[in-house]
């Protein structure tokens, strides 16, 4: 969560972080820049669009049982280390 806010807050001075990690076909496999597969989870537009609409639609519909079972702080971190 870490990157992709400090991610967020340097798209709004600068693009280079975004085009340097966005998944464009024909650099990724024409190019072979494979980084991008792995990166293009962190590219970042708005960061409101993860915290009030993405997180809580997962949370609810899909994490609900491990969040009853293993608490809210496991699935939070469920959520953002394994999910992006």
């Amino acid at each position: 969560m870490l990157v992709r806010f400090s991610l967020y807050w340097a798209s709004w001075f600068t693009a280079a972080p975004n085009d340097f990690i966005v998944n464009d076909p024909a650099r990724t496999f024409g190019e072979m820049q494979l980084w991008r597969l792995f990166l293009c989870p962190l590219l970042t537009t708005s960061l409101f669009f993860d915290v009030l609409l993405v997180m809580p639609v997962f949370l609810c519909f899909f994490c609900y049982v491990k969040e009853y079972r293993t608490g809210t702080l496991v699935a939070y971190l469920y959520f953002n280390l394994l999910s992006k």
